[in-house]
């Protein structure tokens, strides 16, 4: 039993209690628990043994209080009732008053709430129909309870049956007013006890507390127990006693508003306490008729009713709240008296002057602002001499700002009747000054708007000359076509570093403009687009005589680009021909090809036959086998990306950009089947939002349109730029003119014959965008028209001051109707421009029979439309969805979205598992960084892992603000790991070593510590190695793979273990150390599993069996192992084919390229060459595309080729790709060579010699110095420079274990000294026996002749 004070209203700290604290005949055992007021003791009756608890309070005051303390708990004791704590003692012990009650176990219901997140509908039932009887036993001895709230219930469990018991009746009376620094301006009373979150609004105010007061609080605890949430709450005390002070009545659940329960808690929660229920009993036997059984089902978890109070501001917590429009008008009105009255007199008469002067001002602001109401203007409140009139709310209206004018300009004419008329008659003067300022602002039902808007206009008013009135810039802007106004000053606000532009309302009003009429009638279904339509038909006949093309439909929302896309597909459809349509969305910009795949989702779903996943995947695999495809290839391929379940079939086993290539193919296969049997129009809308795979999708079918009869047609905003290498004609669409916008507006009215008034006033305020003349002329219909003698007409002879001006605020009006279902649309939109019924009545907590009427509202307003798919629904226009979001609070977005988020987390894994980006948005949006992140991490690995680079790439860039949010470590690793993906990407796309690859290895480093996870550093290493290794940094390389290796101990994982050998032995060979070499490149390869570790590929770019075997073929070669070396390439191109992995695909065949080149294979070289630049011409690989083109040129064998190669050497390098430049440079020396130009091809060694020095690679140095010696004795050289030079080959082959080069080397120089010195002799004895095959075989490189 404690007095858990949890509320964060509760200022005051726990007052100071004696040290060793003593009470007559108890044993104080152990402190339950502080309060604010208190403490609370479990304590033992030393006379009976009997455990009870003692609450201590410290008094403040007299002894007057001490004797009610007593009076008041001798009325308790007498309280025996089972729901209520017995108080069995009460006593003074010095400065403290004490109660002895008995001991309950059990929880407060504070815990009880907090532990179940809420109580069921019986549960609440049961609890507060037993504290309800309880207080009726104590209301009826005349006693009330004052602070009744969770903290003060026991619950106690008689087995799984909860028993409420009603603690603290009596200890109220005398604790403190002790307000704290939250409560420095109320005043309370001695009787005005009690929390306020839970505090009826009598007591708050200071009145004395009484039965209706604990009947209000026990309304609120009923709210909570069934919510599990207060129903009064805050950021601040001030916000909690606004709420509680406001006139506006208690908001009850939605899901209960309807039910009989509602009346109950009505009668209870009153504001005024003379309108609520007048017992505890009264309410008990309502509340016993009820049936609260009823209610399982319908109500929604403790999540869902935190859901209901969307709209907390600073303010207060309202049922409904959003940013409107408002006019704000501020108003001053003065009276003083004369500044020449005698000094003497005016002493002696003081007094009484200010009296009249202060009756007089009050009368005269009266009457101001009854005349500022007039015309619709809400007076906000008044202080001092000073009004604020607010125009556009609680009702928006076109004529606000026009309004607030007119109003101004009637207080100025009144001002000057009323100074003349108080001066002649008081002897004093009277002025007013104005300002106006139209601005937003965050307004809620029954509450008044407050905050920047009005503080500018208060700011205008202050510097306003005596009879005027100064508006802002907003405001005469609305107000320009109405009034004169002059341009004033600039006028400063705090806060702003700038001033703002001001103008001075002139005294009389504008004369507004004429009304234009309409002289021409259009009466095609696109008003106003003859010359648009002409161009579209035009493609549209070419397109089926066989002369397919594109046409690109540009023009700002709304402007039309739909209609007359909308008009080709009616002309189209009456002749009987088909169209497809795909459509792009803002939430789908960062997923693949997702317009395309929604198009095949849709017509896989439409079959009648198709309604289990396998007989879709049925009709898809017979799609595709019609169109030409190879179905048993791509339709895995499909599958994965469709969600569709395999079979009896294996995954794809292609890599990811090979499965991509042959999605888009196959996809464009599909479509242009179709106009095989008849011509096709293709619409994709909305361009501007497509995702980078769509966009070259686009391209490669628009490269196939010629000689198809197809139309791609496809629309988009201005801001989209199209790509260059896409051919599509333009179709510029601009804003209509007056009479085809009147036109426009008949047709939206039609068959309603209307006034010319009418669509006069819908010409004027819509500026020829089509969509905001028909929703103008929608929303007029529904709410301002009236049919009189067979014409629509305005209802009142004035046009109605409620027409919106702007599409927006058209809008929010039409969502205004809407009720309820308002917040219904907002969670829609909250989801996206399409959403699916099924997840909304998930976030809503709506049931299916409930959202299907909703729905069928939002359907009735034209506000959304069915999206082909049972089910689906699409906002009828992106603008629709983009209001309704925005009229959300940024807090209302988070929570909407947090609960999207959550709600596709546990109802929808499958979305989260093929759309992780999708749920990450939402986790964004609501501010859950780390969860976004997470989400965001799978989603660069999905796009990362089907070769998107540029989807990569620019994800991350979208991500990147996200992870600013996360703290330490965890923004560690999330960049980290985002960085991997990038630095993979812009390898793949600029090549390994680029500039911006290095900026990307850079931040790794920088990223990459022992606090990250060592399980994580393995694909960061990887990474690292492999910049360092094609950036030939030798020692990196090595350190760096030593850390690999050392990982792989560590953890005892085999599969880094063959990661760090595949490293080591390439950065030995590189290092020239070939025995080294071989052994850990045999050691990787003897390790590898290929299904322990297929996934390598994926991770780290390479399969490592497969780079290292290849990587094993060269070693071997030059090591003197000519067959296992052939045998080791043919392997790695064939494992590298059977898993369709472009990347390691292509290093095999480098790999294999550079074997027939050492072998002076030149037809095998441009073979295997052939195949590679084919590879890097279709996947984009810059860094191969180099290697291979390099020794291309060297099998062509053509001097001309060597310049070619030269810009491809250098081309390399600058991309930060100096590994092996030592090799390749060396590749045209060999064409110079076998062309006689020796100097040239001796100077091309030299150059690759110094630069085997400056990067400390040694696995070509002693093939080097080969050709180096052979082209001087072909020269005709020195005999002995040729002699050191063949010398030095076999000394540093000899160091690397390079057998054949020693070999080669070492029978030159016996060739060249004509008899065979001993040491070469007997070493060329031992290397023959060594590898038997070298004597068999002699040089490949033959000393070159011209």
């Amino acid at each position: 039993m404690q007095d858990a004070v949890t509320n964060p209203t509760h200022a005051a700290l726990p007052p100071s209690l004696p040290d060793s604290l003593e009470i007559p005949g108890y044993e104080l055992l152990e402190e339950l628990g502080a309060g604010g007021y208190g403490t609370v003791y479990r304590a033992l009756q030393r006379s009976t043994g009997t455990v009870v608890a003692i609450k201590v309070v410290k008094l403040q005051v007299g002894s007057q209080r001490v004797a009610r303390f007593h009076r008041e708990t001798k009325l308790c004791a007498s309280l025996h009732h089972p729901h209520i704590v017995q108080l069995l003692d009460k006593g003074e012990q010095g400065a403290c008053v004490y109660g002895v009650f008995e001991y309950v176990p059990g929880e407060t219901l504070t815990s009880l709430i907090r532990r179940k997140g809420s109580l069921t509908a019986t549960e609440t039932g049961h609890l507060m129909a037993e504290v309800l009887d309880a207080l009726d036993c104590a209301h009826s001895a005349g006693i009330v309870h004052r602070d009744l709230k969770p903290d003060n219930v026991m619950v106690t469990f008689t087995g799984a049956v909860p028993h409420a018991k009603v603690l603290d009746f009596g200890i109220g009376t005398v604790i403190p007013t002790n307000r704290g620094v939250e409560f420095p301006t109320l005043t309370m009373t001695d009787e005005a006890l009690g929390t306020p979150a839970y505090s009826a609004p009598e007591q708050l105010r200071g009145e004395p507390p009484g039965v209706k007061s604990d009947l209000y609080a026990w309304g609120l605890m009923f709210i909570e127990c069934l919510t599990g949430a207060p129903a009064i709450r805050g950021a601040s005390a001030a916000e909690i006693l606004h709420q509680q002070l406001s006139p506006q009545e208690i908001q009850l659940p939605a899901e209960i508003a309807a039910h009989p329960v509602a009346s109950v808690l009505r009668q209870a929660l009153r504001k005024k306490a003379a309108d609520r229920s007048d017992s505890a009993a009264a309410l008990l036997a309502e509340l016993g008729r009820l049936r609260l059984d009823d209610l399982v089902g319908v109500l929604r978890s403790a999540k869902q009713a935190q859901d209901e109070a969307l709209a907390q501001t600073v303010i207060t917590t309202r049922g409904f709240s959003e940013k409107r429009q408002l006019t704000v008008l501020c108003c001053s009105v003065s009276v003083w008296p004369d500044a020449g009255a005698d000094d003497d007199s005016a002493d002696d008469a003081l007094p009484s002057d200010i009296e009249k002067l202060e009756l007089l001002q009050r009368n005269e602001l009266a009457l101001f602002a009854e005349s500022a109401t007039r015309r619709g203007g809400l007076l906000a409140g008044t202080l001092g001499d000073r009004m604020i009139v607010l125009f556009g709310y609680p009702h928006a209206s076109d004529t606000d700002a026009r309004q607030a004018g007119k109003t101004a300009l009637e207080l100025i004419a009144l001002s000057r009747q009323r100074s003349a008329a108080i001066e002649q008659e008081h002897g004093v003067h009277l002025g007013i000054r104005m300002g106006m300022h139209t601005g937003m602002a965050v307004v809620a039902a029954g509450e008044i708007p407050s905050g920047h808007a009005v503080n500018v206009a208060v700011r205008l008013e202050g510097v306003a000359d005596t009879g005027t009135l100064l508006a802002s810039e907003s405001s005469h802007r609305l107000l320009s076509r109405h009034a004169r106004f002059d341009k004033a000053g600039t006028v400063t606000l705090p806060g702003q570093s700038g001033g703002i532009q001001t103008y001075r309302l002139g005294a009389e009003e504008q004369a507004p403009l004429s009304d234009e009429s309409a002289d021409q009638a259009l009466h095609k279904a696109c008003i106003g687009r003859e010359p648009e339509l002409v161009q579209l038909r035009s493609t549209w006949e070419q397109a089926r005589q066989g002369q397919g093309s594109a046409v690109w439909i540009r023009g700002e929302p709304g402007i039309g680009k739909s209609c007359l896309a909308d008009v080709l597909r009616e002309q189209v459809a009456k002749e009987g021909l088909q169209t497809v349509i795909a459509q792009c969305q803002p939430e789908n910009q960062n997923n693949a090809l997702t317009p395309f795949l929604a198009l095949l989702r849709q017509w896989l779903d439409a079959a009648p036959d198709a309604a289990s996943p396998d007989a879709r995947r049925e009709r898809l695999r017979e799609a595709l086998h019609a169109a030409g495809c190879d179905g048993e290839a791509v339709l895995p391929i499909f599958c994965a990306w469709l969600s569709l379940p395999l079979g009896d079939r294996a995954p794809s086993q292609m890599s990811p950009p090979m499965q991509k290539a042959l999605l888009l193919q196959s996809t464009a296969q599909w479509l242009l089947h179709m106009a095989e049997t008849s011509p096709l129009l293709l619409l994709l809308e909305d361009v501007h939002w497509a995702d980078p795979t769509t966009i070259e999708f686009v391209e490669q079918l628009i490269a196939q349109l010629p000689q198809r009869r197809v139309l791609l047609v496809l629309t988009a905003r201005p801001e989209w730029a199209k790509p260059d290498a896409m051919q599509a004609e333009c179709i510029e669409v601009r804003r209509l003119e007056d009479t085809q916008a009147a036109e426009l507006a008949r047709q939206a009215l039609a068959p309603r014959v209307v006034a010319p008034q009418v669509i006069d006033n819908v010409v004027a305020r819509t500026d020829g965008v089509p969509l905001f003349i028909q929703e103008m002329a929608r929303m007029m219909l529904d709410a301002y028209l009236v049919e009189k003698d067979g014409v629509w007409v305005f209802k009142d002879t004035a046009q109605p001051a409620a027409i919106p001006v702007t599409l927006r605020d058209s809008l929010v009006s039409r969502f205004d109707r809407l009720g309820p279902v308002k917040g219904l649309l907002q969670l829609a939109a909250t989801i996206g421009r399409q959403f699916e019924a099924e997840l909304l009545c998930a976030c809503s907590g709506k049931t299916a029979e409930t959202m299907d009427k909703d729905m069928a509202v939002l359907l009735d307003a034209g506000l959304v439309a069915p999206a082909g798919l049972p089910g689906a629904f699409i906002f009828r226009h992106a603008l629709i969805r983009d209001t309704a979001y925005e009229s959300m609070l940024v807090a209302q977005r988070r929570q909407l979205h947090r609960n999207v988020a959550q709600t596709l987390m546990d109802s929808q894994p499958q979305h989260v598992a093929s759309e992780p980006g999708s749920v990450a948005q939402h986790w964004a949006d609501a501010g859950e960084h780390a969860q976004a992140v997470a989400l965001a991490v799978r989603q660069l690995r999905i796009t990362q892992h089907r070769s998107l680079n540029d989807e990569t790439i620019s994800y991350a860039q979208h991500i990147d603000g996200w992870m600013a949010h996360l703290d330490g470590n965890a923004q560690r690793e999330a960049r980290l790991d985002v960085n991997s993906y990038v630095t993979q990407a812009m390898m793949n796309k600029y090549g390994w070593a680029h500039a911006q690859v290095v900026d990307r290895i850079a931040l790794s480093q920088e990223l990459l510590s022992d606090e990250v996870p060592r399980e994580k550093q393995v694909q960061h290493l990887w990474t690292l190695i492999t910049f360092h290794h094609v950036a030939s940094n030798r020692a990196e390389v090595q350190q760096l793979s030593n850390r690999l290796l050392d990982h792989a101990t560590q953890q005892q994982d085999q599969g880094v273990f063959v990661a760090a050998q595949t490293y080591l032995g390439l950065a030995h060979y590189s290092d020239g150390y070939f025995e080294r070499a071989e052994q850990s490149l045999s050691d990787a390869i003897e390790g590898y599993s290929p299904e322990a570790h297929a996934h390598h590929a994926a991770d780290f770019g390479f399969d490592t069996r497969v780079w290292a075997t290849t990587g094993r073929a060269l070693v071997r070669w030059f090591a003197g192992h000519d067959a296992a070396a052939r045998t080791d390439a043919t392997n790695a191109v064939r494992w590298a084919r059977e898993m369709s992995h472009i990347p390691s695909l292509s290093m095999a065949l480098l790999y294999q390229s550079l074997g027939h080149q050492a072998r002076n294979d030149k037809a095998r070289a441009l073979v295997s060459t052939g195949e590679l630049l084919g590879i890097t011409q279709r996947y984009g690989l810059p860094a191969f595309q180099g290697y291979a083109e390099i020794i291309r040129c060297w099998a062509t064998g053509d001097v001309d080729s060597i310049a070619q190669a030269d810009g491809w050497i250098q081309a390399l390098w600058g991309m930060g790709c100096r590994y092996c430049q030592t090799y390749y440079r060396a590749f045209a020396a060999d064409t110079l060579a076998a062309n006689g130009r020796w100097d040239e091809a001796l100077a091309r060694i030299d150059e690759s010699l110094r630069l085997t020095d400056e990067l400390k690679e040694g696995l070509y140095r002693s093939e080097l110095h080969l050709q180096r010696a052979r082209y001087l004795q072909a020269a005709g050289g020195d005999r002995e420079a040729v002699a050191a030079c063949f010398a030095k080959a076999a000394e540093v082959a000899r160091e690397g274990d390079k057998h054949r080069t020693e070999y080669e080397a070492l029978a030159a120089l016996q060739a060249l000294a004509d008899s065979a010195a001993p040491d070469v002799a007997a070493r060329l004895k031992d290397l023959a026996a060594l590898r038997p095959e070298l004597p068999a075989r002699m040089s490949v490189h033959a000393p070159i002749s011209s």
